[in-house]
């Protein structure tokens, strides 16, 4: 007999407890290895480990149009010019404003990754915008910054910008975030 929501089970289980994921198991087990089996062999994946058909069989495709990805680079080139341009400046420059940049580039340079699906029908925005994560009320909270067009600004200007409305956040008087 087939469970109502296994996946849904095993995602409560996960957040839940060790106890929580070995009742779904017990629960389970028999319809996990079924799927397992029906999807790990009908696409010749038969020399995967445990835990590769584990994944395959109880995670569906995804519902949302987020990209994520991770990635690990060499970035002494970098801080050597990120520091530069805080030096020659005046303006601190970080690590986020740079990366902050680059996304922006990369959006201008593929228009394709910059839009939204609605309804199924996919929208390119006109503008290259970046949103920042900022820390408000001494790490108890965060709240969002967008800078709009970043595309056409330096990355001491978005410095500038993220500083002066990062600033406008903490003290309650940006009009966008309230």
């Amino acid at each position: 007999m087939r469970p109502a929501k296994p996946r849904r089970a095993l995602r409560s289980a996960l957040v839940g407890s060790v106890a929580g994921i070995a009742e779904f198991v017990a629960q389970n087990a028999s319809f996990c290895i079924a799927n397992v089996k029906r999807r790990c062999y009908a696409f010749g994946m038969s020399k995967m480990s445990t835990r590769r058909k584990l994944a395959i069989a109880t995670w569906g495709s995804p519902r949302e149009g987020n990209i994520y990805g991770k990635m690990t680079l060499d970035a002494t080139a970098v801080l050597e010019h990120i520091d530069r341009l805080s030096k020659e400046t005046g303006v601190k420059v970080t690590m986020t404003h740079f990366i902050g940049k680059m996304v922006a580039e990369a959006l201008a340079n593929s228009p394709g990754l910059n839009g939204y699906l609605r309804f199924g029908v996919y929208h390119q925005h006109q503008t290259v915008d970046v949103s920042f994560v900022v820390n408000i009320g001494e790490g108890a909270d965060l709240g969002k910054v967008k800078v709009e067009s970043l595309d056409q600004k330096s990355i001491v200007e978005l410095a500038q910008e993220l500083r002066r409305r990062t600033t406008k956040v903490r003290g309650g008087k940006d009009e966008v975030f309230e």
